[in-house]
């Protein structure tokens, strides 16, 4: 079969290559000229089939014409040597656990297939060079595709990822092979690895002394052997006598396109998948109730995080909780335990963050090149575009608790924020001086918008947003800039005392311990509701539930009900002056 480039202006090429290049000339992804429909036998009998048997029949329409059937099943049968099984959850939903590989990463799939296809491909090439994978990563494809090539004749491996960014775990699992494994620290951020990948591939003079491929999704032998665990699931709900299996949802929270596209091409297949989803663009989208940790990033949400709450989650031992990438708002973060030493990096505006419980560091960023939609209310209409200015966040009734361990990026407290205007009208005299200022050119078109703060706590040196240790005053941004920001909230409180966080596993489920000073025990907070929130300035939406009602946050972390006198900052209403220990996750649950 041949293999064509999606950006149309490269050679067809033979699987062979397609495998050995990973990119196209043009920069385009390979892929297959045709793909087959799979017989209704293979379907009518698949409940009956083992993974090995349902990867090599699909492996085998794919790539049979270019590999030996025994090799080919050799291949399929030694990459897949764990099992993927599917558990019922709640009724009509199910989960496919993708984390029984030895890298405990759902990337183990395709690393490994790919890993001996490339090796089998190498050897037989005229070229006896080594073949040299290089991968960036920002923490499990670079273990899923060391561990799945260590070992591999012909090919050697480059492993580059960011310093201090990436989970003690995973980067354990590819520092510490040796052989054919070769990592490479970066001091930067994962987009600085990505852009060294890239940029290797581009030089035509490196090109020519030595043979590149790249095992990230970009390769089409690692994204569609993804397929193979699609085929799984179903067969699972086959063989556990499901009568409707026309109407399958797939729902795939992965960071790129390349999981997604497998699922997409195995519903070309003839896999009778109703439709799919990824959390990209999570519009109106609740995601509550999860134990988050030992990750390089908890939760990232991909662009386009429109009505979307994210709420009475923990986080923890991750080397960042959570990222919001190229968004406007209104988004909504209550409730929620931050526990690892960076909190927050902000790709994004438009965030509201209430009631947290916050140990790590804040990283805002601006993105004044990445133009992105957002939308009308409650819809996925495309309402218009703009570019991320910064700022534009409400930030009420959070506990800033900065913890021993210094974050690797960002600031305690809101004082990353401090640049941005007090208020709307400063933000408005800000933009006109830079227009009328002829040294500018009105070359600035984006500065900061304001920022709203009020009923924080600030322990142990954390700042507000005026750098100012015992300031209480940052409510004060909010007095000019009705309805942008809808009213009064309560005054913040800063202690130098620090309160000491530590969670610790039981048998019953996850303890958070910390000492809470007198001061902050005795603080009492509003309870925060849309009106309270105003509005974006871009999206002018408001702040509310995906049916359209207002967000009255009168519940801690653990559900507690609670009213306008009793209401805490942070997470955990029931914390007291002095030792408290409290469980803050079932194991059950």
């Amino acid at each position: 079969m041949r293999y064509y480039s999606t950006n149309g202006a490269a050679s067809e090429v033979t699987l062979k290559e397609a495998i050995i290049k990973g990119l196209a000339p043009d920069k385009g992804l390979y892929m297959p000229e045709s793909i087959k429909t799979l017989p209704a036998a293979f379907f009518k009998n698949i409940g009956g089939l083992s993974l090995q048997e349902i990867a090599y029949a699909v492996a085998d329409s794919l790539f049979g014409e270019d590999v030996d059937a025994d090799v080919l099943k050799r291949i399929v049968y030694d990459a897949l040597n764990f099992d993927i099984p599917l558990h019922k959850v709640a009724d009509r939903r199910y989960c496919l656990e993708l984390y029984h590989g030895p890298t405990l990463a759902f990337k183990d799939v395709g690393a490994r297939f790919m890993a001996r296809m490339l090796g089998y491909f190498n050897a037989q090439d005229s070229d006896k060079r080594p073949v040299n994978v290089l991968v960036a990563t920002s923490g499990d494809t670079g273990s899923a595709v060391a561990n799945g090539f260590l070992g591999v004749d012909g090919v050697h491996v480059y492993v580059l990822y960011p310093k201090g960014k990436v989970s003690h775990i995973q980067e354990s699992q590819f520092t510490t092979l040796g052989r054919n494994i070769t990592a490479v620290e970066v001091d930067g951020t994962f987009d600085d690895c990505q852009a060294l990948v890239k940029k290797a591939f581009m030089d035509e003079q490196l090109n020519a002394h030595m043979k590149l491929t790249s095992a990230n999704s970009i390769n089409i032998a690692r994204f569609l052997p993804q397929m193979f665990y699609y085929f799984y699931a179903y067969a699972q709900l086959a063989a556990a006598g499901k009568e409707d299996l026309s109407q399958i949802v797939v729902a795939v929270p992965s960071g790129n396109f390349g999981n997604l596209t497998a699922g997409l091409i195995a519903k070309r297949m003839g896999l009778p998948i109703k439709r799919g989803i990824k959390f990209h663009a999570a519009l109106d989208t609740v995601i509550a109730n999860n134990n988050i940790h030992d990750c390089s990033l908890g939760m990232w949400m991909d662009w386009q995080t429109q009505g979307t709450r994210i709420t009475r989650n923990v986080f923890h031992d991750n080397v960042r909780d959570l990222m919001i990438e190229v968004s406007h708002g209104p988004y909504l973060v209550d409730n929620n335990v931050f526990a690892s030493p960076v909190m927050f990096q902000n790709w994004s505006q438009g965030g509201a963050f209430v009631n947290n419980l916050i140990c790590g560091g804040i990283e805002p960023h601006t993105v004044p090149d990445r133009s992105t939609p957002y939308h009308y209310p409650h819809t996925t209409e495309v309402a218009g575009c703009a570019v991320v200015s910064g700022g534009d966040e409400r930030w009420l009734n959070n506990m800033f608790a900065p913890q021993p361990v210094k974050p690797t990026v960002g600031e305690y407290g809101l004082s990353a924020y401090s640049d941005c205007p007090m208020s709307m009208h400063e933000y408005l005299e800000r933009q006109r001086a830079m227009w009328a200022d002829p040294s500018q050119g009105g070359g600035e078109r984006n500065p900061l918008q304001s920022l709203y703060a009020g009923g924080n706590i600030y322990l142990s040196g954390a700042q507000g947003l005026n750098k100012q240790e015992g300031a209480a005053d940052d409510s004060e941004r909010m007095q000019e800039d009705a309805p942008f920001f809808g009213g009064t909230v309560s005054t913040s409180v800063a202690c130098d005392e620090p309160m000491p966080v530590t969670l610790v596993e039981e048998p019953d489920g996850l303890y958070l311990q910390c000492t809470v000073p007198q001061a902050v025990a005795d603080t009492r907070m509003q309870v925060v509701t849309s009106d309270m929130l105003g509005v974006p300035r871009i999206v002018e939406e408001r702040y509310e539930q995906p049916g359209g009602s207002d967000y009255v946050l009168d519940t801690d972390l653990l559900g507690q009900a609670l009213t306008a006198t009793e209401r805490k900052a942070g997470a955990l209403n029931g914390l007291v002056s002095g030792e408290n220990r409290i469980r803050i996750w079932e194991w059950n649950n």
